[in-house]
């Protein structure tokens, strides 16, 4: 009865996605915050690839399943500025007194390209992101990016039956519609804290839909406020709080997540997020190698659909190329 009943639940959830937009969740995206803010590209020394799989309702057939890689590098990154060889005078206060810039600016690329698959609907997007990075001081610098794409969504009706045949998305089996998408962000940090803010929007697109007149309405907006901050308690231990408040516009209200993480010696970490009013969400994570990282996390409902699963799983691998100074713990990773 109980698998029954969260079947019935999951149809009316990816039927009503044909009417509004769906966005799949991320239990994860505080390890890698490329994911939601593209001013993040290039913001370490090496290319940083990302892999995901994140499987929900497990014991529920066509239950959703979202898979995704990230990309991102740097550009011309130069640790220290390049001093000219003038005087002694000048050479010895550059000594004294270090360079006003510990970095100099640089530039970051990427990409990202997700698929989420959930019962009869199909999602298919893909970005490209550039980022720069500008130093405020020897330790803080300020990042800003901007990434552009699409968005494929396919909804198929042709194994289910439904009341009203009329409907023109019925009658044709099913949408399929392309969507432009752009997301902007700024990005504050250093070795101790960061700020972010993002905004992430799916434009209307009629003219790539194979629905004649179809719903005028199908494009949606994102909005991303986080911070963190990374407290050395010794010099084998740091803990790591962090929040985001994201925002669905002209949808839903605030969702605000809590998240509390303890690394280790820099190379394994553990802690538990906690999503507003829908799951607990323990996770941890390994260092394997200066070239590989896996993490897991597992939620728990508190509620509502989820007691009728048996959770949902998150996988994410790191993979960390060029990675010349073999760093096991990055610089910026809270």
């Amino acid at each position: 009865m109980k698998q029954l009943y969260a079947s019935f639940i999951l149809i009316l959830i990816i039927t009503q996605s044909g009417y509004t937009q769906h966005f799949p969740q991320h239990s994860q995206y505080f390890l890698n915050n490329f994911l939601i803010n593209p001013a993040l590209a290039g913001i370490e020394e090496y290319v940083d690839i990302k892999v995901s799989s994140r499987a929900q309702w497990t014991n529920v057939k066509g239950a959703p399943l979202t898979n995704y890689l990230s990309v991102h590098m740097p550009l011309n990154f130069k640790e220290k500025p390049q001093l000219r060889k003038q005087n002694n005078k000048s050479t010895e206060r550059m000594q004294k007194g270090g360079s006003k810039n510990k970095f100099k600016p640089h530039h970051g690329i990427g990409g990202t390209v997700l698929n989420d698959q959930s019962g009869n609907y199909q999602r298919f997007d893909f970005n490209l992101t550039y980022s720069y990075h500008l130093p405020l001081s020897r330790k803080l610098r300020l990042a800003f990016g901007i990434s552009g794409g699409g968005s494929y969504r396919n909804i198929d009706f042709g194994n289910v039956r439904l009341a009203n045949t009329n409907d023109p998305v019925v009658s044709a089996g099913g949408e399929r519609r392309w969507q432009p998408i752009v997301n902007v962000g700024g990005w504050l940090y250093h070795q101790s804290f960061y700020a972010g803010v993002s905004f992430l929007r799916y434009f209307r697109s009629d003219r790539f839909s194979n629905i004649e007149n179809g719903n005028d309405e199908i494009f949606s907006e994102q909005f991303f406020l986080t911070a963190g901050y990374k407290k050395e308690i010794n010099p084998n231990l740091k803990v790591v709080p962090s929040v985001l408040v994201k925002k669905v516009i002209l949808g839903s209200p605030f969702q605000v997540d809590a998240n509390l993480k303890f690394i280790f010696y820099d190379r394994l970490w553990g802690g538990v997020s906690f999503r507003e009013f829908q799951s607990v969400n323990p996770f941890i994570g390994l260092v394997l190698s200066h070239s590989l990282e896996v993490n897991y996390t597992y939620d728990f409902g508190v509620g509502g659909f989820d007691s009728y699963s048996i959770g949902n799983h998150e996988i994410l691998i790191g993979l960390r190329i060029k990675n010349r100074k073999k760093i096991h713990c990055p610089n910026y990773f809270w």
